[in-house]
């Protein structure tokens, strides 16, 4: 049988400070098998069509570089913590959150990165993420999260209607071309 990532999931080998490590970097295998029947009837999107991007990596480096004012929160900066760890995959005892960023007050804005659709278990992966940070670092700042995919699902919409310091938001990609000339300077001097 041929490897086949929306039958066995996304995987990616890490360092860790106990040496390498395997992880499932879609969903925990946990939340695969607590959400196969709710989420099994949502179309998978395969992050090449539709405007979306390809891997997730690819979305959490464009937000890292350029993080997005357009939250309930405002502008927001990457988080980086007394060692100097940054907010990029920043690692919880509930496995890596994709992205953690400060407010202009300072409270922490906790964001979980779905190519596709939005499945239930980002929901509560966002959630551990956001307990963990109000519980070990936030210093009785406000902890909130972000859910971000090219298209939320109904299911998680409902969910996200009682989840209140959680917002789902939807990317778009778009590009630009424009037209350019060729200038080519003489070797005299003259264009």
């Amino acid at each position: 049988m041929w490897y086949d990532p929306g039958e066995h999931g996304l995987w990616a080998i890490e360092e860790t400070p106990d040496g390498l490590k395997v992880r499932r970097v879609d969903e925990s295998t946990e939340e695969v098998a607590a959400t196969s029947d709710i989420d099994a009837a949502e179309p998978v999107d395969d992050g090449f069509g539709d405007g979306a991007f390809a891997l997730e990596g690819h979305l959490r480096d464009y937000l890292a570089r350029s993080p997005p004012s357009t939250t309930a929160h405002g502008p927001l900066s990457l988080f980086v913590d007394a060692d100097g760890r940054d907010g990029v995959e920043y690692q919880t005892d509930c496995g890596p959150a994709d992205l953690v960023f400060l407010d202009r007050d300072g409270n922490y804005v906790v964001f979980e990165l779905k190519l596709g659709r939005g499945p239930d278990a980002a929901r509560n992966q966002v959630q551990r993420h956001m307990g963990w940070i109000e519980h070990h670092i936030a210093n009785g700042k406000t902890v909130s999260g972000v859910i971000v995919a090219n298209s939320i699902s109904d299911k998680l919409k409902y969910a996200g209607k009682v989840a209140p310091r959680v917002q789902l938001m939807e990317y778009c990609l778009s590009v630009e071309l424009a037209p350019v000339g060729l200038n080519v300077v003489a070797s005299g001097g003259r264009a």
